[in-house]
């Protein structure tokens, strides 16, 4: 917030970062920040995150980190769509390839080769699928492709993105988000759509889903 959006500077200060902790531990994993996925190329609000982790490669951050942080998120979009399918069962963010995980991890794996980096990994250092129901209340401005995912739906994708993980090459970690924003924030954020625990701290599908999947 007020600096100006340059994917140059950001590989500047994760260099920056890298060389201090490899200098504490050079064993360290060292992942680059992720660019957020929005739909928006306007240059003030942000740029497209498929054109901003190419710029991060022109300035060079392949050399510097060991894996790619990337931020798939579906928003209200199964894991198994695609933009290019051309068919949506959400009224919202359906044209453009930044709502689609499947479509985000291709590009981003795509860019790499580009760059002769497919060596580094992909690190899905955040991803998952808000829903407000048993909220008691609707979703925050901004936030209204919830409405379109329910509890169950929310469980059901999250696995299948980690089952779809698997079939894919160079998959580091995948990070769900979140745990608890919703007890511990409220219905008032949109954050709190993607915990998979209640407002009253009860558990949703996904956590006990999440609990009883087979774990490596």
């Amino acid at each position: 917030n007020g600096m100006p959006l340059n994917a140059a500077e950001l590989t500047r200060l994760i260099t920056a970062g890298a060389k201090g902790v490899r200098t504490a531990d050079p064993t360290a994993q060292i992942i680059s920040a992720a660019p957020a996925t929005t739909g928006i190329n306007d240059g003030i609000n942000a740029i497209d995150d498929r054109q901003f982790f190419r710029q991060m490669l022109e300035a060079g951050i392949a050399d510097t980190v060991d894996g790619v942080g990337v931020h798939p998120y579906g928003w209200a979009n199964p894991p198994d769509s695609s933009v290019s399918d051309g068919v949506s069962a959400v009224p919202s963010h359906n044209n453009h390839p930044s709502f689609f995980w499947q479509n985000t991890l291709d590009d981003y794996a795509t860019i790499l080769a580009e760059y002769g980096a497919e060596s580094r990994p992909l690190w899905v250092t955040e991803f998952g699928w808000g829903s407000f129901e048993q909220f008691d209340s609707v979703p925050p401005a901004g936030a209204e492709f919830m409405s379109h995912v329910n509890e169950w739906q929310q469980a059901e994708y999250t696995l299948r993105a980690y089952e779809l993980a698997h079939s894919r090459p160079k998959m580091g970690p995948m990070i769900l988000w979140n745990l608890n924003f919703a007890p511990t924030l409220g219905a008032d954020f949109s954050e709190s759509g993607y915990s998979v625990l209640r407002p009253d701290g009860s558990r949703r599908p996904a956590y006990r889903a999440l609990e009883a999947m087979a774990k490596q």
